[in-house]
């Protein structure tokens, strides 16, 4: 039987060597792959504000009225009281994320390429709150002293009475690190304790690393053979005869774990490298050496004008379209005695 001349249209000629299946259409199934949008910790716990028009936002302050026994006859003159005033200001520019599309490469796209993008450019926004607000706490909790005559309380820490700098491991990720979150945590607190901080609007944010330690302490592990705790798996401790976390907490990246009666959560927006560039109050030194920050929401301010804004531009001279999404926020210290950093001295 004569094998026929199947005609392999699908060939691309222009090869040296054509296939069957040179001209086939590639399948695209229009999905896009987005950046994860990391979880925002900071804002939702500090003292956050929106401004609708000028500069500056004004913070009251008030520290303790003292009281005195009443004797018979004599006349109430009133009692001095510690007031000042923070001011919180906005930055000298807003920090803007922004795109140009081209008509005909939209049109060729398989996707809507500007949803994405516009998607991207507001994650990124939120990105950078979260990381300023970072920075102004571990800057908050490194202001050693108050300024003014007055008796508000000095700073928070500067790695020295809080940092269990000798175990602390450079990665912030062993057992070894969540035990010693837990008596930091506990240290910290007692601190705040005495220097009557209100108990609730704590919270502590730490390395994702060292969540995920915290989260597995008193769990059993093998290493080399050997089971820890040393002398058997006593669920709660770990290897170091710490007691752990409740281990139905945290039952995930963005729930925190209760310490203390503190709820940890985790951030990838800690500064975990010394920050050099942009507005002095947003830098920080010694960055690596930063585990975690323990704080009241009152520790520092952030004000913010107009929220998030996103805006579009349609270019008909260059037929294409520009998108622009950009903040204005400012932020700063207004009881810095209420932040303590965890870390390495």
């Amino acid at each position: 039987m004569a094998t026929s001349n199947t005609l392999r249209f699908l060939q691309n000629q222009a090869l040296a060597s054509p296939t069957p299946t040179d001209l086939l259409l590639p399948v695209f199934g229009g999905e896009v792959i987005a950046a994860f949008e990391e979880y925002n910790q900071f804002l939702p716990l500090v003292n956050y504000k929106q401004m609708t028009s000028g500069k500056d936002m004004k913070f009251p302050a008030v520290w303790k009225i003292g009281s005195e026994y009443h004797e018979a006859g004599t006349e109430l003159l009133g009692m001095d009281v510690d007031t000042k005033e923070y001011t919180i200001s906005l930055d000298d520019r807003p920090l803007v994320s922004h795109f140009e599309v081209d008509d005909i490469d939209v049109s060729l796209a398989h996707y809507d390429i500007r949803g994405e993008l516009a998607m991207e450019c507001g994650r990124e926004m939120a990105r950078q709150m979260d990381r300023k607000v970072a920075a102004l706490l571990v800057n908050a909790a490194a202001t050693a002293a108050d300024a003014g005559s007055n008796n508000f309380p000095i700073g928070g820490d500067n790695y020295t009475t809080y940092d269990n700098s000798a175990d602390f491991t450079a990665t912030f990720d062993t057992e070894q690190d969540a035990a010693n979150l837990i008596e930091a945590i506990s240290d910290i607190a007692r601190a705040m304790d005495e220097k009557d901080i209100p108990s609730a609007d704590r919270a502590c944010v730490v390395r994702v690393g060292l969540y995920y330690a915290l989260r597995k302490l008193g769990l059993p592990y093998y290493n080399a053979g050997v089971v820890y705790p040393a002398g058997g798996a006593v669920f709660g401790n770990n290897q170091y005869g710490s007691a752990g976390p409740a281990i139905q907490d945290g039952q995930g990246y963005s729930r925190p774990i209760d310490v203390m009666g503190v709820p940890v959560f985790a951030s990838n927006h800690l500064p975990t490298t010394t920050v050099t560039t942009g507005p002095a109050k947003y830098q920080v030194a010694n960055a690596d050496k930063v585990g975690g920050v323990m704080f009241h929401k009152s520790a520092i301010g952030v004000c913010q004008l107009a929220g998030i804004t996103t805006e579009s531009y349609r270019d008909v001279r260059r037929q294409s379209d520009f998108f622009v999404a950009k903040m204005f926020m400012g932020g700063g210290a207004l009881r810095p005695y209420a932040a303590y950093r965890i870390g390495k001295n």
